[in-house]
């Protein structure tokens, strides 16, 4: 009970805003949509930057060779950047495709091997498809539809879980379905600040502008997201083009990248800081980054609360049973047993709420059924997964530690 003038408010706030943007995406959906006549498809060049990506590099390249795209408009730049497995065998099997070309490089962390592709571009739109993903047949197409707006810059996928297996994948597979719903609502807001590694699609002259990628703490789809919205760049979401990913399969690997996301954040709000709270921005500036930094620590103190709260009835049933002995709990069915609490409301509201938009993200990616079991795990879980994953980056950002690129991904192919 000591903690309520606390929580109280942090459920408010998270009611808030799943109601905020819940709102918000039905009023993007009624406004009038403007439509653009793309006279051509533009030339668009893929980037697959890899370390270690053996097992899973083929897949990428055929799924982009085996797009619905003209096949003189497409080019694929795989680039290796001082693998030390077979991924360099691999790719030497696509030597002598028209549309595929190998660079080699030592490694220098996946930001150099993006910036390697810029250097050698050529065409209108440039992209990046992590090594460990693969694209839908029409998934450019979709996305390429975009590009006939000249106002649009960039353009992000909906990224779905391949075959999701084991709880961990599982919880996954729902939360990318609220990212879905999520990043379609920010596009409409003009409040998108990540342009995720798996098939994010720039015209070219976003980076003749503004330079090229910045390592910016293992996490440059968001730097370089959060450059474009300081230049009032416009980035577009289509849920309509598909993008399957793997993920991580256990808790570790899954903690190791979440740690990583979450210290870029963190590192790079503190280098945007400028934006936080400045109307300039819109509702980026003045809500969404604000809000995404703030929810950071509370997460944290609300599950050592909840840890807390949990050990200490524990200490009294132990203390009772003691005392009195051992009773089975009396339960009934009695109105008068009924919890009332507002703070159980509230709760109630958020887990209805985050269903209602996980169905939502579901549908906007083109699945059958808008619910599906694993949003059962989803609501069960990640409460609790997420705090831990919180409370390290923020330890990090602090201590000044950061994990490369390719050591997260060794440590990946280790556990996975």
């Amino acid at each position: 009970m000591q903690a309520d003038w606390f929580m109280y408010p942090l459920l408010f706030l998270s009611l808030y805003f799943e109601v905020f943007v819940l709102l918000s995406f039905l009023e993007g959906w009624r406004a009038p949509k403007a439509s653009h006549t793309q006279d051509a498809l533009p030339s668009v060049t893929v980037f697959v930057p890899c370390y270690n990506e053996e097992h899973t590099v083929a897949r990428t390249i055929d799924s982009l060779l085996a797009l619905d795209y003209p096949k003189e408009l497409l080019a694929v730049f795989a680039i290796n950047d001082g693998s030390t497995d077979g991924t360099a065998a691999v790719l030497a099997r696509y030597a002598g495709h028209p549309q595929v070309t190998v660079f080699e490089k030592e490694n220098g962390g996946k930001h150099t091997a993006l910036n390697l592709g810029l250097a050698h571009a050529t065409t209108e739109i440039v992209g990046c498809l992590d090594a460990d993903s693969f694209v839908a047949p029409d998934a450019l197409r979709e996305m390429a539809r975009c590009f006939a707006d000249p106002t649009v810059m960039s353009a992000t996928p909906a990224i779905k879980v391949h075959e999701p297996k084991g709880v961990v994948a599982r919880v996954q597979h729902a939360e990318y379905a609220m990212s879905a719903f999520v990043r379609r609502t920010f596009a409409w807001l003009e409040a998108l600040f990540i342009t995720p590694g798996p098939f994010s699609l720039f015209r070219r002259e976003v980076f003749l502008k503004l330079g090229p990628y910045r390592s910016a703490y293992n996490t440059e789809d968001m730097e370089v997201a959060l450059r474009m919205q300081r230049e009032g760049m416009r980035i577009e979401n289509v849920p309509t083009a598909h993008v399957f990913t793997t993920a991580p399969s256990t808790y570790a690997s899954l903690y190791r990248q979440r740690v990583r996301w979450t210290y870029g954040f963190l590192k790079n709000a503190r280098d945007y800081r400028d934006m936080f709270l400045n109307p300039r921005y819109g509702t980026l500036g003045m809500f969404i980054l604000p809000l995404g930094l703030f929810t950071v620590f509370p997460s944290i103190f609300l599950m050592a609360f909840s840890v807390a709260d949990a050990a200490g009835n524990a200490v009294d049933a132990a203390r009772r049973i003691s005392v009195v002995g051992f009773s089975a709990p009396h339960f009934s069915l009695d109105w008068f047993y009924l919890d009332t609490r507002a703070i159980v409301f509230l709760m109630l509201a958020i887990i209805v709420l985050a269903t209602v938009t996980i169905a939502i993200g579901r549908k906007l990616m083109g699945e059958r059924h808008a619910l599906h079991p694993n949003v059962v795990l989803y609501l069960l879980l990640y409460g609790f997964m997420a705090p831990f994953w919180l409370a390290r980056a923020s330890y990090n950002v602090i201590a000044s530690r950061e994990r490369t690129w390719s050591s997260e991904i060794d440590a990946r192919r280790k556990r996975d």
